[in-house]
């Protein structure tokens, strides 16, 4: 690996690597999954041909390239979900698991464009527009989907009350 292409990789992992990992955890369900994925995707970055320098939107590129990481994965498992354990007290453990399990499972009734838009707009904070161009599509499909999206979230909570 050349000096410079470790640099910037050096330089991405310490920007966006935190990001990179809550963004496979979530996507992911599992930490040693999204661990995995995230470590994946930097040793694919330091094998890889591609010239790192061009590229101008690091956080895009390598959160677009998480994402078609871990979709390959998710097609590759033959469990649908693995909870997701962390060392924490037990009272905030149970906390979480019991908040993320709700999450998913009113995500799961929505479209998979929307329940990830939502995703990579509340769990990772990327701006629509960094998410559209993730994506690929426009800023504007973006938004409706995220709209449309957290309107059926909205009303699934008003119809369990």
């Amino acid at each position: 690996m050349k000096p410079e292409r470790n640099t910037i990789i050096g330089r991405w992992e310490e920007l966006y690597g935190a990001d990179l990992y809550r963004f496979a955890r979530f996507r992911l369900g599992s930490v040693a999954d999204a661990e995995d994925a995230v470590q994946d995707l930097f040793v694919r970055l330091a094998t890889s041909s591609s010239d790192l320098g061009s590229v101008t939107s690091p956080r895009s590129f390598l959160i677009r390239s998480l994402r078609n990481l871990c979709i390959d994965r998710l097609k590759r498992r033959t469990l649908s979900t693995t909870p997701l354990t962390e060392k924490m007290d037990i009272e905030q453990e149970c906390e979480a698991e019991s908040e993320i399990e709700r999450i998913k499972v009113l995500m799961r009734h929505l479209p998979e464009e929307q329940s990830e838009v939502i995703s990579m707009r509340t769990a990772q904070n990327l701006s629509f527009a960094e998410i559209a161009e993730i994506l690929d599509i426009p800023t504007t499909t973006v938004k409706s989907r995220f709209a449309y999206g957290i309107d059926k979230l909205r009303k699934m909570l008003n119809d369990k009350k």
